[in-house]
């Protein structure tokens, strides 16, 4: 059988991909994040590569490269691998067709379906999970790494072609510590477990 068709940049050779993260808004579209395995000889790359299909994967487009971060950014194969403090990225998460975010240890978004990235400043730490229904994305972030690291909750709203959101902390009635907490989205609001 034939594999998928690959509309790839001329900078770009698909041959060594290595998928990571997979973020699915219907059983056609998905966004893949990854990076290419260096050849034999040619040295260490893991220079993050965004793909993308609306049909189910009969045609890939790469979408983005390491090139279309700003600032640029490495990806890590496992987050254990991710390197604090640095602009690390290990998991992908789309709301919509226009908006997505890179994260790990820095949160990368996009509002123009992953052509080009910008780097958050705004959230207080490295983020380890994104989750969307609807309108809106929540943020798993780590604000504190000390010996009990405390985690707390961002969200965003987003629509259409509007600019990347702002992401703004949620009022809980605890501070999440001792273990990442675990968070859904279903009809327009989160779940924090």
């Amino acid at each position: 059988t034939t594999g998928p068709s690959v509309a790839e940049t001329p900078e770009v050779d698909l041959s060594n991909f290595s998928p990571l993260s997979i973020s699915a808004l219907g059983v056609d579209n998905y966004w893949v994040l990854g990076y290419l395995q260096a050849l034999p000889g040619q040295g260490f790359s893991l220079d993050p590569v965004v793909l993308h299909t609306s049909d189910g994967g009969q045609q890939i487009t790469v979408v983005s490269t390491a090139f279309s971060l700003s600032p640029q950014a490495m990806v890590a194969d496992v987050p254990e691998l991710a390197i604090p403090n640095e602009q690390t990225v290990t998991h992908v998460a789309f709301g919509d067709a226009s908006h997505g975010w890179l994260y790990g240890e820095a949160l990368y978004e996009t509002d123009d379906g992953g052509k080009t990235w910008n780097l958050n400043r705004d959230i207080p730490g490295p983020v380890v999970d994104v989750v969307t229904s609807d309108t809106a994305a929540w943020a798993v972030v780590r604000t504190s790494s000390g010996d009990i690291p405390e985690f707390g909750i961002y969200e965003a709203q987003f629509s259409g072609s509007a600019p990347a959101p702002e992401w703004t902390a949620v009022s809980l009635p605890f501070t999440p510590t001792r273990v990442q907490p675990a968070i859904a989205a279903q009809r327009g609001s989160a779940y924090v477990l």
